[in-house]
């Protein structure tokens, strides 16, 4: 609470992130709004001294938020901006939340959008991945999905793990499983689809942003069977040269080093340097675009112009695009 200091809830993990209520005027408060926007997630998020207004953010995985500027004394909303305004008419994809198992059992959360006004049947997929890995989408509007599926695409958002908000064993289950089982979880997401009669098997890619680059290339160069192209944006290609740039960048004995090391492994382990994208070029057969940011600070250009190059010697199909004036989060 901005007057008091005091928390007044708080919003759990899962894949619907519900809130809790700790102060039970708050809580008040958010019902009173939120009963006014059935269907929608509603987040009150800053209030007046003397209870009488608020500020709301109103939205869903289906509506880009609106933000309302609320009056309990004439039961008012008034709308004070909109995340995106060009989108008011436009029709979105349903996002449903569901989740499959993984190749071991463990049950692996995730996000389908579908098309505006499709049947859930032989889909072109694009499986998207989410950075991090320690990072998460969340049940909200996400302007990438939606685009794609506004152009008829499925799309999956599989929680995989090593993501956070879903309990620390299954965020470190994720620990030195680059191109292993964080990589699995992935494909059994498409294999799921596929089963269920959602993805045309033949129509399928995969698309990520940092880490989920990553995953992108490693989707092409260790399950080549499986995806027709693969999207990277300042994705990481090389791990051992990942972690040399950290080291250079942050210093031998840093916290971010440790981190690293811990998370991917060491730069000599035959796992690691077999788990690069960039070692495995000549497995891929299916065309790649590497999309990076010039002034990258987080995973540097070297990375996808690495992979530029090893495809390059193996004389497979890819491009290429640097984004001048741009850094990682674009």
């Amino acid at each position: 609470d901005r007057f008091t200091g005091a928390p007044v809830g708080v919003q759990l993990g899962g894949p619907l992130q519900e809130f809790r209520w700790f102060d039970d005027r708050a809580q008040a408060r958010y019902e009173s709004v939120a009963g006014a926007f059935k269907d929608r997630r509603v987040e009150v998020y800053g209030r007046s001294e003397d209870d009488k207004r608020v500020l709301a953010r109103v939205g869903g995985p289906s509506h880009p938020a609106i933000y309302y500027l609320v009056d309990f004394t004439t039961n008012t909303a008034e709308i004070v901006g909109e995340e995106y305004p060009g989108l008011t008419d436009v029709a979105l994809g349903e996002v449903r939340v569901i989740a499959y198992k993984a190749r071991d059992g463990l049950a692996i959360p995730a996000y389908l959008t579908l098309p505006p006004l499709a049947t859930a049947k032989d889909l072109p997929l694009v499986v998207l991945v989410h950075g991090g890995p320690e990072a998460r989408d969340n049940y909200e509007f996400n302007w990438w999905a939606q685009f794609l599926a506004t152009r008829g695409y499925a799309v999956l958002q599989p929680q995989f793990r090593g993501s956070t908000g879903f309990g620390d064993a299954f965020r470190r289950a994720g620990y030195r499983q680059w191109g292993g089982r964080m990589q699995d979880d992935l494909t059994d997401g498409v294999k799921e689809m596929i089963g269920l009669g959602i993805a045309d098997a033949h129509r399928v890619c995969i698309v990520g942003g940092s880490y989920g680059g990553y995953a992108a290339l490693a989707g092409a160069a260790f399950t080549p069977d499986l995806y027709k192209c693969a999207i990277s944006v300042n994705g990481v290609a090389d791990l051992p040269a990942m972690l040399g740039a950290v080291k250079a960048h942050e210093g031998p004995e840093s916290d971010s080093v440790a981190y690293w090391r811990d998370n991917i492994g060491s730069a000599y382990s035959r796992k690691v340097i077999e788990g690069s994208p960039t070692r495995a070029a000549g497995r891929i057969r299916i065309p790649v675009l590497l999309i990076h940011g010039v002034d990258d600070t987080v995973v540097p250009i070297a990375q996808s112009e690495a992979m530029a190059l090893a495809l390059d010697r193996v004389g497979r199909k890819y491009s290429l695009v640097r984004l001048a004036g741009e850094d990682h989060w674009l």
